[in-house]
């Protein structure tokens, strides 16, 4: 029963499925079809190279560090599912089938499956067979889920759940073209000469013949006779074995010119050619006909490099698009090259690199050995150095700092792609906030002063300080929890939506776009965030007896950041709450009118009680850090703890420690409800 069935109490009967659900496993099923029917002799062996060498793909998962440094990420989860894979299959059969579909039927469609739909990252992963899958896109041309039908069962996945891999069609670009649709009249030519060739061997490679008798034969006898004579006669069992024919019979075998006997020039121009077209040299199917060692080492390395790798490089590139980002923003999925290079030339280039531009540990390491002490450093001789009377010679020695061991042309390339997948949220955010900013500029800023002269801060001043910052936090709580509230009513009737969308057209509320739902957040995040943070500013600058900073240019980048960490926050926290509450509503069997009412309370909570967290929080967060950022930028490197009035234990704890201007980055607000701050020394 599928999913909206379980909420509709309809029931579907069985059907054959390229997948199916079994107390939440989904077990593959593979059927036949006319593109299996070629699955043999030289196609497969090309597609049975090709899937078995791409199934050998070692990932390496990287990670973008905060300050541009990029480290290897040896145990995470991502490398656990695409390792571990699903229940049923491992990694290398997942992969082989995967590519094996791709070749014969044009395309790969993965599903990834969560144990509980509350579960924040995909469980497993599963393989369904393309020519059961169709693409639903909306009036823009935008996909909007897809559809997998076969008799009178049907099911939906959200887009957010399939990645699709295929061969493109330029005829049809939302279906995949299989490689054997390239040579199948080739294979169906070889396929004949097979046939053939096997009904020669059956019939002792003679070709059939004429008996001769001397008068009339009745119809039985003629009967008779044929069966007799292929009993007796044809077949590689009856080879060399003496024949006896009746008198008076004459065998007569109508012969065919041993040239057109002779397949094996026309096989293997039919090998060359569905070899070509699958990019397969044929040393790496076993063929030697004019090889030596170095073109078969040749061949390989061609066949690793310009056969797999790009295949290779189009899945890496899918998954990172598509399902690393749901493991986090910073981590980046890659391959170990399949194409090795030359031992020889390999050699001759670490030998002439070695202490010049390779260290002895960035040798080892690609070695696979251990570093040893003093192995990254490059020495130069004595004779290198100039010759200066009077001072003492020593021997120089260059440190090649490469702490992460991971090959700084490798981390320029992850990072570089790390930042650029992220770039339109990143993007996003910036705009919202150069919009709030050119908005908010332009108004009138009502700044407070404090007349301080000697800098030196009293207990009065901090004390008035303070009680304007509760003031004027006071007014932005009330702008973020009204903007916040309206957010969330607007959003409630979406999900709604969703769900009655769901109902007509058989998906789940997976469909609601994730990315739809952060931008809608980002563009309200963001100029309260700036107002609150320029208030911040006006506060700070008071305080020390300076102008405020109008453009804040050097807070601007946080307040890109912290929009977009806000944002996603906040639509993750909206999600799961809402994916909770209706699988307990279908668990339960409800009806639509009683999940509607369940999306009812998820916001009627979030208009309440999410949005005054929400508004205590960020105003709390973005005050402090205006305060820290504006003490920074006017050259103060010392700040004090200042409690409030009502201060938890822990927040007590913190004011007795020394705090630097830097240290103090993101430790207030310490919980939900603190007001505590700081002033500079």
């Amino acid at each position: 029963m599928s999913f909206w069935n379980k909420i509709f109490k309809t029931v579907t009967q069985g059907v054959p499925f390229s997948f199916v659900y079994n107390s939440g496993v989904m077990s593959s099923v593979i059927t036949r079809s006319d593109a299996l029917d070629f699955y043999k002799s030289w196609v497969y062996a090309c597609v049975s190279r090709r899937s078995m060498g791409l199934a050998q793909i070692d990932f390496k998962l990287y990670r973008l560090k905060a300050k541009g440094e990029v480290e290897e990420v040896v145990e995470h989860e991502l490398l656990d599912l695409l390792y571990r894979i699903n229940p049923e299959m491992t990694k290398y059969n997942f992969l082989q089938l995967s590519f094996v579909y791709r070749d014969l039927l044009g395309a790969s469609p993965w599903i990834l499956s969560k144990n509980n739909p509350s579960d924040k990252y995909p469980a497993n992963i599963y393989l369904a067979r393309p020519e059961y899958f169709k693409v639903i896109r909306d009036d823009n041309g935008q996909i909007v889920n897809y559809s997998y039908e076969i008799g009178t069962y049907k099911k939906t996945f959200a887009k957010e759940e399939v990645i699709w891999l295929k061969n493109y069609n330029p005829r049809n670009p939302d279906k995949g073209i299989g490689v054997i649709e390239a040579v199948r009249q080739t294979a169906e030519n070889d396929d004949y000469m097979l046939q053939s060739n096997s009904n020669l061997l059956k019939n002792d490679a003679r070709p059939s013949g004429f008996l001769e008798l001397e008068g009339n034969a009745s119809k039985s006898m003629i009967s008779r006779l044929k069966k007799e004579f292929k009993q007796k006669f044809q077949g590689y069992e009856n080879s060399y074995h003496v024949q006896v024919l009746e008198a008076g019979m004459k065998f007569k075998p109508a012969t065919i010119p041993p040239k057109d006997l002779d397949f094996i020039e026309s096989r293997k121009m039919n090998r060359d050619e569905i070899l070509s077209i699958f990019g397969v040299p044929k040393p790496i199917l076993g063929v030697f006909e004019d090889v030596n060692r170095a073109s078969a080492v040749a061949a390989e390395y061609a066949f690793n490099k310009w056969t797999l790798e790009p295949l290779a490089t189009e899945l890496i590139e899918q998954l990172n698009e598509f399902l690393v980002p749901m493991f986090g923003s910073d981590l980046w999925l890659d391959f170990e090259p399949l194409a090795k290079a030359d031992e020889e030339m390999d050699l001759k280039r670490k030998t002439e690199g070695w202490n010049k531009w390779l260290t002895t540990n960035e040798i080892r390491v690609d070695e696979g050995l251990q570093p040893v002490s003093g192995g990254d450093y490059i020495y130069m001789p004595l004779s290198s150095m100039p010759l200066i009377g009077g001072e003492k010679k020593e021997v120089i020695r260059i440190k090649a700092f490469n702490l992460s061991r991971v090959n700084l042309k490798k981390q320029e390339y992850v990072k570089k792609r790390v930042l650029n997948r992220n770039f339109k949220i990143n993007k996003l955010a910036e705009k919202a906030t150069d919009k709030a900013m050119s908005g908010l500029v332009k108004k009138k800023q009502i700044i407070f002063k404090i007349v301080n002269k000697n800098h030196r801060l009293t207990d009065e001043q901090k004390t008035k300080f303070y009680q304007e910052r509760m003031v004027s936090e006071s007014r932005l709580e009330g702008l973020w929890k009204g903007k916040m509230a309206s957010f969330f009513l607007e959003q409630k009737q979406r999900f709604i939506n969703s769900v009655e969308k769901s109902n007509q057209v058989g998906v789940d509320f997976k469909s609601i776009s994730k990315t739809d739902e952060v931008t809608a957040t980002i563009q309200i995040i963001s100029p309260l965030m700036y107002e609150t943070v320029m208030t911040g500013v006006a506060g700070a600058s008071a305080l020390i007896d300076q102008d405020v900073v109008m453009d804040m240019d050097f807070i601007k980048s946080w307040l890109d950041q912290v929009s977009e960490e806000i944002g996603v926050s906040i639509t993750e926290t909206t999600i799961a709450d809402f994916e909770k509450t209706m699988n307990e509503g279908i668990s339960a069997g409800e009806s639509l009118s009683e999940l509607k009412t369940r999306v009812e309370k998820v916001f009627e909570f979030a208009v309440d009680y999410r949005a005054e967290l929400i508004a205590r929080t960020e105003t709390s967060r973005g005050v402090t850090e205006a305060h820290r950022q504006t003490y920074e930028h006017y050259g103060f490197t010392d700040v004090e703890w200042l409690l409030s009035p009502d201060a938890c234990s822990i927040c007590q704890d913190r004011a007795t420690q020394g705090w630097t201007v830097k240290d103090i980055a993101g430790q207030i607000p310490v919980h939900p409800n603190c007001k505590c701050d700081f002033t500079p020394l």
